[in-house]
């Protein structure tokens, strides 16, 4: 599924024919578009808001005259480029230029804004004010809200649009002693969910003012860690590097070192949370100490970038990263260096130390230059800086840890054998195969690029994926003419996003539509015949290894060769149409988030969920669904991944709908939205 990038409205009416009541009788008949934006709750007018106004499918009408009422605060020559990221659709800061052909405004003090000079046509319009957010979609809060209208000739439109205003988090940062610390980074945090691994994100940073007091201000209601951020806090190590002799430790809300024990406060829209104070902890973290030894033989511990170098020494370097073991456990690398470069060569010949380690259980990974190895952007054979990897569990939870080896050695090999239907039938390349790394290593880039590898599958079924490294790993499989990249099929699943409005969840194993542009990682050759697609309900029915399956527990790649696996693929999947309705049952609810989910022995699968988002009036489809017993649900809103947590699920086990999916059966039924409790 390709991750879209919308945003979304927030009570947004459009009246037709009713007049604002500060608006007086007379009006000039070129008005094409007007409103008012005002405050969620209050309904108070909010001024200074930006307005943009674009074409929806065609440019703006190219004669001259698109002006802005008198009545509007700024003229178009003087509008900024506005609503930031929220023209791209994301959610928090960024930054993206005004499309051509916007007409823009501010509202007055009265909350209103005119806009004349529009032509006929099917327009959007956008609205911005800093501190305040469009409604929250799985846990996100769009920096503004979007509508969609449409002109005739010599009518106007009038449209309101509310504004949520965001919360506010304070509080006072102390040392140990009690006393207040001025100039201290004070920092709210929200968890996002790259590759599926929960990281901390910044999202807003203040100082502590002289009596020690932050406010953290113009948040989108939302889930937030708070974290002091002392600036005596140096990295988790360097090689050969003491740590200075005083330091305080990154201490979060309540007074803790680490993201397993802090408190996750939730704000609500204009709420403020005060007297969330943080008291500084002493930096007494443990450490790790070793060295990495490679048995990559020398003469292939080589990068293709430094050849072009003839005649140069090439000594090669390690670069050591530290993460958390679990990978549901809430990385935070906001706060402190969690990596390490190092030479093997003299005088350091790969020995390191990390100081100041937060107890717990970490994963320590090693690469080094690896000429068959995968690169940041490349696959085996095309990477400019090919690495290789080795990595080591480190228990830290009672103390530290010295003489650490970590080996990195080459990737193995992974081959197999697809059959569709028992067969191999001539659209075998419409199916598409790839390795998710699915523990700690999903969090290092070179592996997510091992993800993107899409090996050719030739006439008689069988592939190979090359140089894997060391990692668990999960089949992710998908089915049409065009290959998803690991991005774009992994959403669904991993972050929690549901497919569109009204998608049928079925081309990929993991119910998502494949990215419809998406380049193949293994493209065919130019003369190569496009083959007929599969049919719309295959789905992948098992993975062996050895004659066991692997499909749920996936397969674990270390340093050794790998028994060849059997993808078993076939097109007799059922589906599920249905409605959901609002809680009295009268009406229908768009928008809902319907997730089918598995039996509790398979929800390690993550490509056994489907998930999609009901239409205007409360339809969906889900499709190409493994034969077996599920349970639906349909709530009203879902955080990133949180319908993948044992713990979210075990709340509304109960609410489920049990469904038994047969072969080529389709079912019908419908379900109440089930509200999220916050």
């Amino acid at each position: 599924m390709k991750m879209r990038k919308t945003v979304f409205l927030i009570s947004i009416v459009v009246l037709l024919g009713i007049p604002f009541s500060a608006r007086t009788a007379q009006q000039s008949t070129d008005v094409s578009v007007r409103g008012v934006v005002v405050r969620d709750g209050t309904h108070e007018p909010l001024s200074n808001v930006q307005i943009a106004v674009y074409p929806e499918n065609s440019p703006l009408a190219t004669r001259p005259g698109i002006v802005l009422s008198p009545r509007t605060v700024g003229t178009a020559g003087a509008a900024q480029p506005i609503l930031d990221a929220l023209l791209n659709g994301l959610a928090g800061n960024g930054a993206a230029t005004t499309p051509p052909d916007t007409a823009t405004a501010f509202t007055d003090s009265t909350g209103q804004f005119s806009i004349s000079g529009l032509s006929p046509g099917s327009y959007v319009l956008t609205a911005q004010l800093a501190g305040y957010f469009g409604p929250a979609v799985n846990g996100v809060s769009p920096v503004g809200v979007r509508t969609t209208f449409s002109l005739s000739e010599g009518k106007s439109i009038d449209i309101a649009v509310v504004l949520i205003p965001g919360g506010t988090i304070t509080g006072l940062a102390l040392d140990p002693n009690g006393m207040p610390v001025s100039n201290l980074n004070v920092q709210a945090l929200r968890t996002t969910y790259p590759n599926g691994m929960p990281t901390l994100q910044l999202v807003d940073t203040r100082q502590t003012d002289d009596r020690g007091m932050f406010r953290l201000y113009g948040l989108p209601p939302g889930s937030y860690y708070v974290a002091a951020n002392p600036s005596t806090a140096g990295a988790r190590g360097r090689g050969g590097t003491a740590p200075e002799s005083t330091r305080f430790a990154r201490t979060y809300f309540p007074d803790v070192t680490d993201t397993e024990n802090a408190v996750l406060l939730r704000l609500r829209s204009a709420e403020e949370l005060a007297g969330m104070n943080l008291k500084l902890k002493p930096e007494n973290g443990t450490k790790i100490s070793g060295q990495v030894v490679s048995v990559i033989p020398a003469a292939e511990m080589v990068s293709p970038a430094f050849t072009a170098n003839a005649g140069l020494p090439q000594i090669p370097n390690a670069t050591l990263t530290l993460v958390p073991h679990r990978k549901d456990a809430v990385q935070d690398s906001t706060g402190g260096n969690n990596t390490i470069n190092l030479s093997l060569g003299e005088p350091a010949r790969g020995q390191f130390e990390f100081f100041a380690v937060t107890p717990g259980v970490y994963d320590l990974y090693a690469s080094v230059p690896d000429i068959q190895g995968y690169g940041p952007a490349a696959p085996p054979g095309q990477a400019v800086q090919p690495l290789g990897f080795g990595r080591t569990t480190v228990d830290v939870t009672s103390g530290e840890r010295a003489g650490v080896t970590v080996s990195p050695h080459h990737g193995v090999d992974v081959s197999g054998k697809v059959t569709v239907d028992g067969g191999i039938p001539d659209s075998i390349n419409n199916v598409h195969i790839s390795l998710q790394a699915d523990d700690s290593a999903a969090r290092i880039n070179v592996y997510q690029q091992v993800g993107r590898f899409v090996p050719t599958i030739d006439k008689k079924g069988a592939f190979v994926i090359p140089a894997v490294p060391e990692a668990h790993y999960r089949f992710q499989i998908s089915f049409g003419t065009t290959t998803p990249s690991s991005s774009d099929s992994l959403v669904g699943i991993f972050t929690g996003e549901p497919a569109a409005p009204g998608a049928r969840g079925g081309r990929g194993a993991r119910g998502e539509l494949p990215s419809p542009g998406a380049p193949p990682s293994s493209p065919a050759s130019p003369a190569s015949p496009v083959p007929a697609p599969l049919p719309p309900n295959t789905y992948v029915a098992d993975v062996l290894q050895g004659g066991l399956s692997i499909f749920d527990s996936g397969m674990l790649i270390t340093d050794q060769s790998v028994t060849p696996v059997e993808v078993i693929v076939r097109t007799n999947g059922g589906g599920i149409d249905g409605v959901v309705r609002d809680t009295t049952q009268q009406s229908p609810a768009p928008g809902a988030i319907v997730v089918l989910v598995p039996q509790i022995q398979h929800r390690q699968n993550p490509s056994l969920f489907k998930s999609a988002i009901a239409d205007a009036v409360g339809h969906f489809t889900l499709t190409a669904i493994s034969p077996g017993n599920y349970k639906l649900f349909a709530w009203d809103s879902l955080e990133p991944g949180e319908f993948q947590k044992a713990t979210f699920l075990g709340q509304y086990e109960e609410k489920g709908v049990a469904v038994n999916v047969a072969p080529a059966i389709h079912l019908d039924t419908t379900l109440t939205v089930i509200p999220v409790r916050r």
